[in-house]
């Protein structure tokens, strides 16, 4: 019983990676707009032009400046970059681009997740023998200590030793450029048990607490040195907003609660752009590799529209993104079949 307990859990614990974000459509530009981007323009360009100064701080200066505009400097960055012949101000282009680019897919999901409208997303997934289930994974604007954060939210309904199960993750996190979580809680019901898990960073520590119903079991402090540590759920969001552009990869570090070695870093790539089938549609999707040496390999695929819409690991778990009512139906099959175990074993 322990064996599968632990397999299940796994399987969790790569199901949260379900979600996904809308982007949101451009509202017209305003006159008071153009002129603000006009101004930033010409801010840019001087910035661009202290990159090759003899000053060491006006360089360093220009540098962490253009690095905080970020996104609308790039277009500039890479204009001066095929023109200029000084190695000074190319090696501090380089650099720039480099970091704005490793900086923009979260501050892209903190702009869009903002404004998302987007009531949630339902998937279902299969494999590993009977583990069968669907999530629902949402992600909205909230309140932690009076902070405006990041709310992501999982529901995870399954089969977990012939008992339909209730998983539910969540993360608070701050709206920044590395996204860190300020809280974060998982919750497990199975029979009459309930079992959560806290965890919140603390200086140079994420501090950890386990509970069964309510009382507390455990506690642990787990190293995290002034690293911005993901867990699932986050990670998942993260990768939806990676570029889709061939040799891009990243490496994060992440949080994997009950093992030996809890802080992994996992490395993305992105792989290639095909049509896949999900459901019974044909669509382009995007796809990107997971890495890490204490798991197994994951594929994700990602839609045009920023949606994850389908994942693999090569442990054999497959995850594809459903409609409500086709979530609903998957439910009650489930429901069904666990119903039809039970009266066989009376």
């Amino acid at each position: 019983m322990k064996t599968r307990m632990n397999i299940a859990l796994l399987m969790i614990t790569v199901c949260v990676f379900a979600f996904g974000i809308l982007l949101h459509a451009q509202d017209s530009k305003k006159p008071a707009e153009e002129e603000a981007n006009q101004t930033l323009e010409t801010k840019i360009k001087e910035l661009i032009g202290e990159l090759g100064a003899q000053d060491f701080e006006a360089r360093q200066t220009a540098i962490n400046k253009l690095i905080e505009i970020g996104e609308p400097s790039l277009t500039l960055l890479r204009k001066t970059q095929k023109e200029s012949e000084d190695p000074e101000v190319l090696m501090n282009i380089k650099h720039i681009i480099a970091k704005i680019e490793v900086l923009l897919p979260v501050k892209n999901m903190a702009k869009n997740w903002s404004i998302s409208k987007e009531p949630g997303l339902w998937y279902y997934f299969s494999g590993r023998g009977k583990e069968e289930g669907v999530i629902y994974s949402m992600t909205k604007d909230d309140k932690y200590n009076k902070e405006d954060v990041l709310r992501m939210e999982d529901i995870v309904i399954m089969n977990l030793m012939d008992m339909l199960t209730v998983f539910t993750a969540t993360s608070f996190c701050r709206i920044d450029e590395n996204l860190p979580i300020i809280y974060g809680k998982t919750d497990i019901k199975l029979g009459d048990v309930s079992r959560s898990v806290e965890y919140w960073p603390e200086k140079d520590k994420m501090k950890v607490i386990i509970k069964a119903n309510g009382k507390e079991e455990g506690s642990e402090a787990i190293p995290i040195g002034t690293n911005n540590i993901y867990v699932f759920n986050t990670l998942a969001r993260y990768v939806t907003l990676l570029p889709f552009q061939k040799g891009y990869s990243a490496a994060v570090d992440f949080l994997k609660m009950g093992t030996p070695d809890p802080v992994m870093t996992v490395n993305i790539s992105y792989v290639d752009k095909g049509k896949i089938t999900v459901g019974k549609d044909e669509i382009t999707a995007h796809k990107f590799k997971f890495e890490s040496k204490n798991m197994a390999s994951a594929f994700f695929w990602v839609n045009e529209k920023r949606l994850l819409v389908k994942l693999h690991s090569e442990d054999e778990l497959d995850l594809i993104l459903v409609s409500k009512e086709e979530a609903g139906k998957k439910l009650a099959e489930l429901k069904e079949k666990l119903s039809e175990k039970a009266g066989q074993e009376k």
